[in-house]
């Protein structure tokens, strides 16, 4: 299972988390948990066998919650 970690870039916010090869990788947004719906963020992205990491501007809600989903 992958482990996000979320960082302050300046303006963005990073996200960050080790990726394998033949891994396909969705990340998923949320501004309300109590609700559990989830938009996916961006297309799916392949493992590189090292850091993968999604840079965000940084945006006006006051709270933003990230999923991480594997696939192969």
């Amino acid at each position: 299972t992958p482990l996000l970690s979320v960082g302050n870039g300046g303006t963005n916010l990073l996200l960050n988390w080790t990726g394998y090869a033949g891994v396909t990788y969705q990340v998923y947004w949320s501004t309300n948990l109590s609700e559990a719906t989830w938009y996916p963020l961006d297309p799916p992205v392949v493992g590189t066998n090292g850091v993968m990491e999604l840079q965000l501007p940084i945006s006006d809600e006051p709270e933003k919650y990230f999923r991480l989903n594997a696939q192969n």
